[in-house]
């Protein structure tokens, strides 16, 4: 089992390595240095294009043509103001040149977002899974294998919700899909197992949609990993904050999944979309992944809804009673946060407990990995700052003192787009390909 990212690219082949190919290389490194330099800062002259990038101003002027003449770029002049001379010609990204359409996999359906060039999310939409979906995952019994999603129906209700769903979608400035799925690839098999959804689909699923798509490129990956890559250093017109070089990203929904950014790369090569099959109680509750007590199986927002509804039915005094007007089958994180925040006796309960728990989690990765900068999302974020500095403060007495004290833990800043700008920022700058003209 490995984390993963999983890159179906037909339409840009293997090339050899020949003289001449190793040449386009290079031209095609400048073009993609230019284009995301642009991207980054919201624009840019071909000055400081050359200042910035170390190319001579004559290189500069002929990569930027050819992105101009592909409808990559777009210049215009400077309004001037009070200035003497020619205004400056100003270079940006043209954000209508193409399209990413983007599917999450949720527990209960699938969220779609539209994406250009820019980074902008044009639309959102959410399907809720039908019948035949519904009905191989999802099972009670959290022991049994992960059910498979049927192959057919996962292929035609992605296509159904990109081509006639979708009211801004244009097959023909599609250049690429991309497919979040909060599971892991099995070496040696043909199948994406996702314990939090007790799910699995074929990578059939991937063949069958890239055809479908004139062998367009498909990016498949883990939802925690996008995640993570949203949280990194990035600034353009729309996102001016800006992170740690270093960090992990704890994806707190269904399931506990990590993603962590090392040297400002996403790594890939561990199992840290797993991190919540870690034990953190050898003689504790049993998992469907073979182990006991995993932290997933303690800190995940159906575990504290279910702890405090049943304390309500057995009879419990709480403010959660009021809040829900005793209907407790209504109880949500929204209300579990506001009595926590009022000292409920019973929300403090669980949510102190919780975040004791998670920090015993978060000690583990530090431990691991020695990165000190720590992001909490995936929706446990709704539970407010009373719980993040709950938090913070059970971190400073468990695990190793001397790393633990020195950690700064944040809720995301992405919210819930970071998933799907995440994806999409990545295949942008690690995958999309300037041709030449």
């Amino acid at each position: 089992m490995r984390n993963f990212l999983y890159l179906a690219d037909k339409e840009n082949g293997n090339e050899k390595k020949s003289k001449y190919t190793i040449q386009q290389n290079i031209k095609e490194k400048h073009l993609k240095e230019i284009f995301l330099y642009i991207l980054k800062n919201g624009g840019s002259t071909r000055a400081t294009l050359a200042r910035k990038l170390g190319l001579s101003p004559p290189s500069v002027s002929s990569l930027v043509d050819e992105e101009v003449k592909r409808d990559l770029l777009i210049e215009y002049e400077e309004s001037q103001v009070n200035t003497v001379g020619r205004p400056p010609i100003i270079l940006e990204v043209n954000q209508n040149a193409l399209l990413i359409p983007v599917i999450l996999f949720k527990p209960t359906g699938f969220l779609f977002s539209l994406y250009d060039l820019g980074l902008n999310e044009l639309e959102k939409s959410f399907t809720p899974y039908n019948d035949f979906i519904t009905g191989n995952i999802n099972s009670d019994n959290n022991m049994s294998p992960p059910k498979v999603i049927p192959t057919d129906i996962v292929v035609s209700t992605i296509v159904d919700i990109i081509e006639n769903r979708s009211k801004r979608f244009v097959k023909s400035k599609m250049k690429a899909l991309i497919i979040s799925f909060p599971g892991n690839i099995y070496e040696n098999s043909n199948y994406f197992i996702s314990i939090p959804m007790h799910a699995q689909i074929s990578i059939n699923v991937l063949h069958q949609l890239q055809k479908h798509y004139d062998n367009k490129p498909l990016l498949f990956g883990n939802d925690s990993l996008f995640y993570a890559y949203a949280e990194k250093d990035f600034t353009n017109t729309k996102t001016k904050d800006k992170n740690n070089h270093d960090l992990i990203f704890i994806n707190i929904n269904a399931g506990i999944g990590a993603g962590i950014i090392y040297n400002g790369e996403l790594v890939t090569d561990f199992v840290s979309s797993q991190i919540g099959h870690t034990t953190i109680n050898y003689n504790g509750l049993p998992c469907q992944c073979g182990s006991r007590g995993c932290l997933e199986r303690y800190v995940n927002p159906t575990t504290l809804l279910n702890e405090a509804k049943s304390a309500l039915r057995s009879g419990q005094d709480s403010y959660l009673r009021d809040l829900v007007i005793d209907k407790i089958d209504n109880l949500s994180l929204k209300e579990l946060r506001v009595a926590y925040e009022n000292d409920d006796i019973l929300a403090c309960k669980i949510l102190d407990n919780t975040a004791e728990q998670l920090a015993f989690g978060i000690s583990n990765m530090v431990a691991i990995f020695a990165i000190k900068t720590i992001i909490i999302g995936g929706g446990i974020e709704i539970l407010g700052e009373k719980f993040l500095n709950a938090v913070i403060n059970k971190c400073k007495t468990v695990g190793m003192h001397q790393l633990m004290n020195e950690i700064q833990i944040f809720y995301s800043k992405r919210s819930y787009k970071g998933e799907s700008i995440g994806a999409v920022r990545y295949y942008i700058e690690k995958y999309y390909k300037i041709n030449y003209i």
